[in-house]
Order: structure tokens, then sequence, then C-alpha cells
């Protein structure tokens, strides 16, 4: 079965994320009989919109290896700290 999570949390402003919060993807996991049937990319999406939703258009996560192929196929890109992070909202 296929499931994940997501929430905020809260830094300091920067010039990215002026308000300080950033979303945070973790624990997306697809067990092997459910495997490359996109499952994992579609609890991406949909956990994305959450908080694109409330204004939070910078989000993080850390991924294994055999995530990577997802969460670039969702736009994320290598990020600070060896994670990955995604803006859904052009920045000025």
């Amino acid at each position: 079965m296929p499931t994940g999570m997501a929430w905020v949390t809260y830094h300091l402003p920067r010039p990215r994320y002026t308000d300080g919060r950033r979303g945070y993807l973790d624990g997306i996991v697809t067990d092997d009989a459910f495997r490359g049937q996109g499952h994992a990319r579609r609890i991406v999406d949909g956990l994305v919109v959450r908080p694109n939703g409330i204004g939070i258009h910078y989000v993080q996560l850390h991924a294994s290896a055999a995530g990577d192929p997802v969460y670039k196929a969702a736009g994320f890109v290598p990020g600070h700290f060896g994670g990955m992070g995604l803006f859904t909202h052009p920045t000025a």
C-alpha cells in the first residue's frame, strides 16, 4: 500500500520564502507489489497541493536514491543539505 505525509515547517524568513514557512514531504513509501504503477507520483502531486493552497510555495523533502526519479519527475531539484526542493509559484 502506498502512503505519504506532508507538514509545515517554520524557519527564519528568506528572500524566496519570506514568511519562513516551508512544506515538507516525508514517509512516501510504496510496497513492492504496488511499485511501478504511478502511486508514489500521485501521492507526491497530491501532497504538494495542500501547502501550495495555503500560500506555501516551497516544498522540501529528503529522498533515497530509489525515490529520486519520482521526485525529479514531479519537478523537485537538488537543494541544500542533501535534500530536494520544489517552488510551486514563480518568485520575483
